[in-house]
């Protein structure tokens, strides 16, 4: 395994060149995995000798998530074997488990065949869609804070505390500002 070329040991020294650029080349099949781990144990030889057979159409990189914990933390591996496939510095494939020989092959097959200019554009509508929720729940959410402070001051004797809850919120401190909204609510009350 070490001789060929198409296998490659991921540490946090390579993970640059062999993933990342790598991928910009070829797909890159990651197989995080550990030395106590059976099922990783038996996809080994099956991966690597994929690997040889598809002769540089697919990197197989293999990070050993005890000796990488840092690579592997930064995944979010949460059970091995878990696969990844990385194309042009996306990553196009992730699950954890085993597959069949067949669906590794046709998964190889599949992650070359990419258009990754559709990739991208689906890409960034999921992300243009995630802000647009996000920015929603902060609104809903500054409404909700500000509201409660509303319900707890109805004759708005605090209003300045109202324009300081929005610049909390406006700064992404949502949960500070509930917490001083709360406190300040509570102090009024009493006052």
């Amino acid at each position: 395994m070490a001789d060929s070329p198409y296998i490659v040991e991921v540490t946090a020294e390579n993970f640059q060149s062999v993933i990342l650029e790598g991928s910009m080349q070829q797909p890159v099949l990651i197989d995080f995995w550990a030395s106590w781990c059976q099922p990783c144990q038996a996809l080994m030889p099956l991966l690597a000798r994929l690997a040889e057979e598809y002769k540089g159409k697919f990197i197989l990189a293999k990070i050993n998530t005890e000796e990488q914990q840092e690579i592997a933390a930064h995944f979010q591996i949460r059970s091995i074997p878990t696969l990844m496939i990385f194309r042009e510095k996306i990553i196009i494939f992730s699950q954890p488990g085993a597959l069949p020989e067949s669906a590794f092959k046709q998964l190889v097959d599949r992650a070359g065949e990419l258009d990754m200019d559709e990739v991208r554009k689906q890409i960034a509508e999921e992300q243009r869609a995630r802000a647009q929720v996000e920015a929603q729940t902060a609104q809903r959410t500054s409404d909700f804070i500000v509201g409660l402070f509303e319900v707890s001051d109805p004759n708005n004797e605090a209003m300045g505390n109202t324009i300081t809850a929005r610049e909390l919120l406006d700064s992404g401190a949502a949960g500070r500002t509930l917490e001083t909204l709360v406190r300040r609510s509570r102090e009024l009350g009493d006052g």
